[in-house]
């Protein structure tokens, strides 16, 4: 009788899935276009949550989406920001603004993009304001003398900062960094152009608030000013409010390190959040969880790879008793699966667990980033495949679709 009522619940699931969204699979699942992304994912003032990431259309145009939904995943609301002259826009990061409204940078491109000989593509930086319903305040794209890119956005008490990359080349591989700041109109007030420190990956970066009003940023950079080393670090850097590095330390892990999420931590410290690899190899990935003091010096340094986890994206968040969460992407009976570990403020693992791995509803689904909901618990936002992975057409095109899980305070998923 139990097994025939989960096959029940089972095509129940499916069926609400046909239409789009369901969140019956102890999740919310968003469906939109050919394939859908969520990148990034805020908590609420109200218990809610918000994502952005973007969707490829059928007409073969990828759009920046917004969606807020409440404390039950129940959609309030949904948003395509599109930008004119720029045939893709990918959402980067969201963030609820002190005013309750929503700030969202994203990296836009032109038509050709792919196409480097034609020299018709320039990058620029997409920042959107919206107020709390959702509808936009202001927008604004940014592309500095030879074209930007952006991976984070934070608020400011004047306007907001924006952390990337300035000039990249239509292959992602370089460029130097790139700090944009605008007032509350979306108006530029400043930028700068870093050019001593070169990213390798450019938007694998992260930017987050310090509690001297600046900001704290974690990138993939190359060690020295040309690159020559051919190995890339995490570089762990402190900006101040008009964009002057007061500081900057670098991490190379196991030989070669990525950047994926930075934060300050209550004491004043901070920590930051990557994967490292020996020098010359392209396997073998682990996560790599850094914890510094206040002037970046390493306090201690954690690799991990917990069930098999394959770092391809992922979020940091910090508890009120300091300890700190991982969520990301865990490889479980050679599927995908999300993951999600918990370490002490020393840097002891106190658990890691990769929900959704169950044999009642396997979940094939893909954590890129993390967030604290209120009241407790976690929500990781990601990518969920079919769990078949037969792709459509029979072609092997496996989509993809937007996906939260909302955990509570122990990395168990909860069941909406």
């Amino acid at each position: 009788m139990i097994a025939s009522n989960a096959r029940y619940w089972v095509v129940f699931c499916l069926l609400l899935c046909a239409v789009g969204l369901t969140g019956c699979d102890a999740g919310w699942v968003y469906r939109g276009g050919l394939e859908s992304h969520a990148k990034s994912i805020a908590a609420t003032q109200d218990g809610g949550f918000v994502w952005t990431g973007w969707n490829l259309d059928e007409d073969i145009i990828i759009r920046t989406r917004i969606l807020r939904a409440d404390g039950n995943g129940k959609k309030l609301w949904e948003r395509v920001i599109e930008e004119q002259s720029f045939t893709i826009t990918m959402g980067r990061e969201v963030r609820q603004t002190d005013d309750g409204g929503y700030i969202v940078v994203a990296a836009a491109s032109g038509p050709l993009r792919t196409l480097k000989a034609e020299g018709e593509s320039q990058d620029a930086i997409l920042l959107v304001r919206l107020n709390p319903n959702g509808e936009t305040v202001w927008q604004r794209t940014y592309s500095g003398t030879s074209g930007a890119t952006a991976f984070g956005v934070i608020e400011t008490s004047d306007g907001f900062l924006v952390a990337g990359c300035m000039g990249p080349d239509l292959t992602y591989t370089t460029g130097p960094l790139y700090l944009l700041k605008v007032n509350t109109n979306g108006d530029k007030s400043w930028d700068v152009v870093h050019q001593s420190l070169t990213l390798s990956e450019l938007l694998s970066g992260s930017i987050n608030k310090t509690q001297d009003g600046g900001g704290v940023l974690a990138v993939t950079a190359f060690p020295d000013e040309s690159g020559a080393s051919k190995s890339s670090g995490v570089t762990l850097l402190k900006v101040s409010g008009t964009g002057d590095i007061a500081w900057q330390k670098t991490f190379m892990g196991l030989g070669r390190a990525h950047a994926f999420d930075v934060l300050q931590k209550r004491d004043g410290g901070f920590a930051f959040l990557g994967y490292t690899l020996s020098a010359g190899t392209a396997d073998e990935k682990a996560y790599y969880l850094v914890r510094t003091d206040e002037n970046g010096n390493s306090v201690w340094e954690k690799t991990f790879s917990g069930y098999g986890a394959y770092p391809l994206g992922a979020g940091l968040v910090e508890n009120p008793d300091g300890s700190l969460v991982v969520g990301g992407t865990g490889l479980a009976a050679y599927e995908s699966h999300m993951y999600i570990a918990k370490f002490s403020s020393s840097g002891q693992l106190l658990w890691e667990k990769t929900p959704g791995s169950d044999a009642l509803w396997p979940l094939a689904a893909a954590g890129i980033d993390l967030s604290v909901r209120s009241g407790g618990g976690y929500l990781l936002a990601g990518e969920r495949f079919p769990v078949d992975f037969t792709g459509t057409g029979g072609d092997g095109y496996v989509p993809s679709h937007a996906y939260v899980m909302p955990l509570d305070a122990n990395g168990n998923r909860q069941w909406w």
